[in-house]
């Protein structure tokens, strides 16, 4: 039967997809159509990948796709403890970029960054930073991770590579080694803002909200106990922004999402997914959170944008 040709063969009105049509051309020929001896593609339909465990992944592009759009959420950096002093740690940051050319049949580099590790108890020790996230590479988009939190020391929300997004908040610091008070973790960046800071001031004060990330943990009152976790990042665009987490004679509550999702408890001072800095804790108990690790996504498809 006749075929297309992509180098000057039979132009036919059939498309040949048999065994000896191969690779990305043998693909492509599949969704290729001829009208008026002139070339032209059906419409790409949408599709969409989803990375959100720590680790280096490789996409590849299906045959008739040649652009994308990307998200890159940070992991959270983790938090610190210590009797006296603890700080949470930093959130993640969020960077996103449409319009990425691509080639269908090649593939590309994946990577999320994974979340801090809270501290081993002492001043000395610090907690661990979270891991960056990007597509293609560093400099295509990226989220970068936040800092882990250590002794008497304000710990930094991830930045962003891409078309816009947001910074991660601060993770916060007691407000004196003898307040006997742990800051809050900070919440991830947003996609039309930065991440809220924790708060480091103790019973009284809450953390701050963000208008368009996660919002920040708040610290915690009484001796021996552990501030919330900063709010985390969505993976499905813009939202309202996360709430500031409450600070309580107690432990302290974790901020609220990104997305709109309040605060909730969790396991310790846990940052929030996906992006949030673990909170501190004022005691060796091994009580201060993790931070939560990043995500990336990717879309495709006629007029599929962030």
């Amino acid at each position: 039967m006749s075929k297309f040709s992509r180098n000057g063969g039979i132009i036919g009105n059939q498309v040949d997809t048999s065994a000896g049509q191969s690779g990305v051309w043998g693909d492509y020929d599949a969704f290729s159509l001829n009208k008026n001896n002139q070339w032209g593609t059906v419409a790409v339909p949408p599709g969409s990948a989803t990375y959100t465990t720590a680790g280096t992944y490789y996409w590849t592009a299906p045959p008739i796709v040649s652009s994308v759009s990307a998200v890159c959420i940070g992991g959270g950096g983790g938090g610190h403890q210590n009797p006296s002093g603890a700080s949470g740690g930093g959130g993640g940051g969020l960077g996103y970029k449409n319009n990425i050319p691509v080639v269908g049949g090649q593939s590309y580099t994946v990577v999320v960054g994974a979340g801090g590790a809270r501290s081993s108890p002492g001043s000395s020790s610090i907690a661990g930073n979270g891991g960056n996230s990007y597509f293609i590479n560093p400099g295509t988009v990226r989220g970068n991770g936040g800092t882990g939190g250590r002794y008497l020391t304000n710990s930094g929300g991830g930045g962003f590579v891409g078309d816009a997004g947001g910074t991660g908040g601060t993770g916060a610091s007691a407000a004196s080694p003898t307040s006997r008070r742990a800051g809050g973790g900070g919440g991830a960046g947003g996609w039309s803002g930065n991440g809220g800071n924790g708060s480091g001031s103790g019973n009284g004060s809450n953390a701050v909200p963000s208008a368009g990330g996660g919002g920040g943990g708040g610290s915690r009152g009484g001796p021996g106990d552990f501030a919330g976790g900063g709010g985390g990042a969505g993976l499905l665009g813009p939202g309202p922004g996360g709430s500031g987490g409450s600070s309580t004679p107690n432990n302290g509550n974790p901020g609220g999402d990104g997305f709109g999702a309040p605060g909730a408890s969790s396991t310790y001072g846990n940052g929030r997914l996906f992006g949030g800095g673990g909170g501190g804790a004022d005691n060796g108990l091994n009580e201060a959170g993790y931070g939560a690790p990043g995500a990336v996504k990717i879309i495709w498809g006629d007029g599929e944008s962030f």
